[in-house]
């Protein structure tokens, strides 16, 4: 899941559970900035935590929210980060 889809989710569930993104920030326990911040794709000062209050007001497995958060961070496959010199001889 990407950030449009991600966003899309969460809109979703939103409209279904018949609250406001309002509603939703302050259940969650948000500022509505942080939360529109994570709808437009801007997830870089996100918290494991606020995807698992969001989860638990949208009534859906926190894993759904983190594995799409961790889809959109720039981690390599191999889990070595950029410049990691343990591969140099």
């Amino acid at each position: 899941m990407g950030i449009l889809e991600l966003s899309n989710f969460i809109n979703e569930k939103i409209n279904a559970l018949g609250l406001s993104k309002t509603e939703l920030a302050q259940r969650a326990g948000i500022s509505r900035s942080e939360l529109y911040k994570l709808l437009d794709g801007d997830v870089r000062s996100a918290r494991l935590v606020t995807f698992i209050s969001l989860a638990k007001v949208l009534k859906v497995h926190p894993f759904i929210l983190i594995n799409s958060f961790l889809m959109m961070m720039d981690i390599p496959e191999n889990g070595q980060q950029t410049g990691d010199s343990s591969d140099k001889d």
